[in-house]
């Protein structure tokens, strides 16, 4: 013990080695090594940090494979005048437009004389057109197994016009018709070449009869990946009475051939469910629905669609403006929200009558959401989600803004005894 005391007792002797200060030189190679090192390891880490978001983005976030989505051009309309007077005022437009179109016209033609080679040229840039969209049709091909009487299995086929109408970093994206592919097993993409491919349903919309299916790139050759081409999307509000078009895809009832006409007429303001949409008329010959029509510009315009009634005999086209933000969810996928009215703004003329401001349901379609929740026809649509509902085409934004899936509350008034009074209803909102 009094050995530990005095080791704890006894002094050592500590020594600090103390280094020479840095010269000037020195801390100047210093601060260099530190600012070339910073800048190295500032450069590996951005190099790094890029190479990994992505991964991370689609990992952390769920995500699709795409980062950006499919957007199609807006087309802006004149909101500050209401829709009734804006249907007037395009009316008057539209009569003396055509009178001076048309005396036009006379004067041109008696004063010329047309050739062989006219026509010839007429045709030949119609046929250019054409041609310079084959690269964007395809064949959709479907297949049904079924079984006979004697119980054999038997395939039974059938086959629908497509267009590319986008193509990702790894899909393409075809548009055709929703009543070709609905509940079949085996539906494939068959390029001009011959070669087919397998293929799956993105999105579908069955009011406006449409789907979208995803070609993946890597199916493809290099080759045939380049020739795959986006057919480009036109302006319909753009179409004139008279305008020369081109209907491409199947107008004869096989893919890739091709009908040439003109606009006849055109019928706006058509009332749909939930929308309101343009039904153009044309003389082209068609007698598929995988018909898409296009300007001389070689932009879509339309398409044939056998469910709108036919005038005169000329094939209708649904036009294609008012249904762009509908094909933009569809080409993302996304689902396409359900309502079910057909609808019209209140005119000038019905608030005379005594009805009040809003959107006037023409029908609930049977079957909606809004017929199962229990508005009818006649009723005024005055509030959706408790926003104010004044036109249609508000309400059509609004329905369109909406998550399928979700219960939106509704106010109407809706007449009585004692007049016009409020009914609120939820509706739950479907997939169409």
């Amino acid at each position: 013990m009094s050995d530990q005391k005095q080791e704890d007792t006894r002094e050592f002797i500590r020594e600090k080695i103390v280094r020479p200060p840095l010269t000037r030189r020195q801390v100047a190679c210093h601060a260099a090594f530190f600012v070339c090192s910073a800048a190295v390891f500032g450069a590996v880490a951005a190099a790094a940090f890029a190479a990994v978001r992505p991964v991370a983005e689609r990992r952390f976030s769920g995500q699709a494979e795409e980062s950006t989505s499919i957007e199609f051009a807006a087309e802006e309309t004149d909101a500050a005048i209401s829709p009734e007077e804006s249907r007037a005022e395009e009316t008057q437009e539209a009569q003396v437009e055509a009178e001076k179109i048309d005396e036009a016209v006379s004067r041109a033609i008696s004063d010329y004389t047309f050739s062989a080679a006219d026509i010839g040229n007429l045709n030949h840039a119609l046929s250019a057109v054409a041609d310079g969209l084959d690269r964007s049709i395809v064949t959709v091909t479907t297949g049904v197994q079924q079984t006979d009487v004697f119980g054999n299995a038997v395939e039974s086929t059938g086959s629908a016009a497509g267009f590319v109408i986008a193509k990702t970093d790894s899909d393409a994206l075809i548009l055709t018709s929703a009543r070709s592919v609905l509940g079949v097993g085996n539906v494939q993409v068959q390029l001009k070449d011959g070669t087919k491919t397998e293929t799956q349903v993105r999105q579908n919309d069955s009011v406006l009869g449409l789907t979208v299916l995803s070609v993946p790139l890597s199916s493809l050759s290099e080759n045939q990946n380049k020739d795959l081409a986006v057919m480009p999307l036109g302006s319909s509000y753009s179409v004139s009475r008279g305008d020369l078009l081109v209907g491409v895809g199947a107008p004869a009832g096989r893919t890739w051939s091709v009908t040439t006409g003109s606009v006849a007429m055109s019928d706006s303001g058509v009332s749909m469910p939930d929308f309101s949409g343009v039904v153009l008329y044309t003389d082209c010959g068609s007698s598929s629905a995988g018909t898409y029509f296009v300007n001389m510009a070689g932009e879509l315009i339309g398409w044939a669609d056998e469910s709108l009634e036919k005038s005169g005999g000329m094939t209708p086209i649904m036009a294609i403006s008012p249904v762009k933000k509908t094909l933009e969810k569809l080409t993302n996928g996304q689902e396409i929200p359900y309502f079910g009215v057909r609808m019209q703004d209140v005119t000038t003329e019905m608030k005379n009558s005594g009805i009040p401001a809003g959107v006037y349901v023409a029908e609930a379609v049977a079957e909606s959401p809004a017929y199962a929740s229990g508005i009818q026809n006649g009723d005024i649509i005055v509030k959706y989600g408790g926003e104010p509902v004044t036109t249609a085409s508000g309400l059509q934004d609004q329905i369109t803004g909406s998550q399928p899936g979700t219960a939106v509350p509704v106010t109407v008034m809706r007449a009585g005894r004692n007049g016009y009074e409020p009914v609120s209803f939820s509706v739950e909102i479907r997939k169409r």
